[in-house]
This record gives structure tokens, C-alpha cells and sequence, in this order.
């Protein structure tokens, strides 16, 4: 015959006054470390980081429509070649990004991006404006493959990830989000700046090709 022991189990009371109280302070101290995140330096520099991508991108799209309006001809394979090359260059950027972010401080790379995104622009823009004027506009494409409008390209996939780090830097109540925050924006702000060396040259060097042979073609 077997037994079956039973232990009886003594629960305390709940005393639902220290719950609430318990449950104001964690908001209080929730809302005083997003406040915190909120209005420190890095998180102001992410704001700028954005403003700027976003800037860039539509510039870069511009850029992108004027070209193949420019040129019909060779508006195939230039479809073909951003869809074959551009997954090519993620790939590579994933591969890459472990081994940078392992030797290059966070903040620096978070400053080189945005440098580059603010010297990117800027070169549009004196490319739409000034260089347009002046009928100057083909004497810059060498500077353009280093800094160019490719690094725009390489940005658009990482749009939706700032704009969730940022969402939920700022709204979630975990003090661990900040480290994943940081660890995230560590890896998109590596890949703008391998996204402007790779894509921005191959982009370049393409757009430079297109508007040589139509050059040729409306000479002849």
C-alpha cells in the first residue's frame, strides 16, 4: 500500500496598499530613466542622425528617378544591377560589421556616420544647385564614389530599426533597452559607414558609366 505525503502550503496575505506603492514607484523610477535616456547626448545625436538619413534618401531617390528618365536605354540594366548587387552588399555588411564594432569605439563610428550623412548631403545639394548652374555638374562624380548618394541606398532597410530603437528608448519601461539600443545602433551606424564605401562607389562609378554613353549617344 503506498502512502502519498501531503505538506500543507502557508500563502501570506496580500496587502494590496503595498502593492500600489510598490507599483508608483516603479513608474516614477520608469519615467525618470526614459526622461534621462531621453535628453542625453547620444540620443540627440540619433535624432540628427535620422533628420539627415532621411534627407539623404529622398535626395538620393531624386537622383535615382532623374538618372533613369535620363537615360532610357539603359534603364533595364540598371534596374538588374541595383537588385543584383545591393543584397550582395548586406550580405558583406553583416560579415564585416562584428569585426569593426570589436576595434572602433561606438561613439566614433555614431560620429563618422553622421559625418558622412551630413557631407553627403551636402554634395547633392551643390550638385543640384551650384554644379547645375555652373554646367559643372560631371567634374564631381570622383567625388561623389567616395561619398555619395549609394550611402543613402544603404540606408533606406535600416530606416525601420533607428525608428524602433528610438521608439522604444523612449516608451519602454527596462533599463536593459538602452544596452540593446546601444548595441543595435552600434551595428546600423557600422553599416552606413560600410554602406558609403562599397555602395557608394559601385553606385557611382554605374551612374558615371550611364552618363557617359548618353553623352556619346546625343553627341552622335
Amino acid at each position: 500500500m503506498l502512502l502519498c505525503p501531503f505538506s500543507v502550503i502557508y500563502i501570506p496575505p496580500i496587502n494590496e496598499e503595498e502593492e500600489t506603492e510598490s507599483e508608483n514607484q516603479s513608474v516614477q523610477t520608469t519615467t525618470q530613466v526614459s526622461f534621462k535616456q531621453i535628453l542625453s547626448i547620444t540620443n540627440i545625436q540619433v535624432i540628427c542622425l535620422v533628420v539627415f538619413t532621411e534627407l539623404a534618401t529622398l535626395a538620393s531617390l531624386t537622383t535615382i528617378l532623374e538618372l533613369l528618365l535620363l537615360s532610357i536605354k539603359c534603364t533595364r540594366i540598371f534596374i538588374g544591377f541595383a537588385f543584383s548587387v545591393i543584397p550582395l552588399f548586406y550580405s558583406l555588411m553583416s560579415l564585416l560589421v562584428d569585426k569593426i564594432t570589436q576595434r572602433i569605439t561606438p561613439k566614433y563610428v555614431l560620429l563618422l556616420g553622421l559625418l558622412l550623412n551630413v557631407i553627403s548631403f551636402a554634395i547633392l545639394i551643390w550638385e543640384k544647385l551650384i554644379a547645375a548652374y555652373f554646367n559643372i555638374e560631371y567634374l564631381i562624380i570622383p567625388i561623389l564614389a567616395l561619398i555619395g548618394t549609394g550611402q543613402s541606398l544603404s540606408l533606406i532597410p535600416s530606416m525601420p530599426l533607428i525608428t524602433q530603437s528610438v521608439t522604444e528608448l523612449g516608451w519602454s519601461a527596462n533599463t536593459n533597452v538602452y544596452s540593446k539600443f546601444d548595441q543595435q545602433f552600434q551595428q546600423i551606424s557600422c553599416s552606413f559607414v560600410i554602406g558609403s564605401l562599397m555602395s557608394g562607389y559601385i553606385y557611382e562609378h554605374f551612374e558615371a558609366q550611364i552618363l557617359f554613353t548618353t553623352l556619346c549617344s546625343t553627341s552622335q
